[in-house]
């Protein structure tokens, strides 16, 4: 099966209030929202013969510059225009793809779904202390609720008391499906949690939403070890550039 073909036809997950773009090439990106948040370019596929002409326009349209990711299928020489622009290497993130089982693990009492305002501000907090994301608050909380859909797009999180120590969402992407923004408080890593959220996600995926395998892109140094342990697949290695002066990238997945 080829994962990655059926991966770039769906429609990615972008930051809430950032606008996607396509070009007739096949590049795909993500202009930011009103706070720069959301800036980024997740394809770039144009001829070589015209990469720098076409970077530097784009470059032009965007309020504040933008992460790249870079895959093997990136036009060449796209590493090398980057450097020579200040970026540099953010991270490297793993495609990894689980594919459809005949069992998986039953879903965990200890797993919740975010289901009202109070769990998903609980739920943020640990993605502000984890991946630095912004605080949500008032009508901002309730916009990213409402992105939350049962048959589509859903949130889990397990907690202590009030306070949520791990997180994923999941979200149904045509025939297969999208693990993102899983992650752990840091004081309660090496417990089981993150292996926990994930088995229960898979367990929607495929019991539920009946898809023919399911996908992550995981930080090569901390996921994709627990991963490739739970039987996910490393597909291809993907490289994350930040812009000069980034100090972060929301968590977009």
């Amino acid at each position: 099966m080829d994962y990655t073909f059926i991966i770039e036809q769906s429609a990615p997950e972008t930051w809430p209030g950032s606008t996607l773009w396509r070009d007739e090439w096949g590049s795909v990106g993500t202009f930011p929202d009103d706070q720069g948040l959301g800036s980024e370019i997740m394809r770039f596929r144009v001829p070589p013969r015209i990469m720098a002409k076409r970077l530097d326009a784009l470059m032009e349209q965007y309020r504040s510059k933008p992460f790249v990711r870079v895959s093997p299928r990136e036009t060449l020489g796209l590493k090398s225009w980057l450097m020579d622009h200040q970026y540099r290497l953010h991270e490297r993130q793993v495609l990894m793809i689980w594919p459809a089982r005949s069992s998986t693990r039953p879903p965990s009492e200890d797993v919740h779904e975010v289901l009202n305002v109070e769990q998903l501000a609980r739920v943020n907090a640990l993605d502000h202390r984890v991946f630095h994301d912004p605080v949500l608050e008032g009508a901002d909380l309730h916009k990213e609720l409402q992105r939350l859909q049962p048959h589509s797009r859903r949130l889990f999180y397990i907690s202590v008391g009030d306070l949520v120590i791990s997180a994923g969402g999941l979200s149904q992407m045509d025939s297969w499906a999208l693990l993102w923004g899983g992650e752990t408080h840091p004081d309660f890593r090496h417990h089981g949690w993150y292996r926990l959220i994930v088995e229960h996600r898979l367990f929607i995926a495929q019991d539920q939403w009946n898809v023919q395998f399911a996908a992550t892109y995981a930080n090569n140094e901390t996921s994709a070890p627990i991963l490739a342990k739970m039987g996910f697949q490393l597909w291809e290695m993907h490289e994350i550039y930040a812009p000069p002066h980034a100090i972060t990238i929301p968590n977009l997945l």
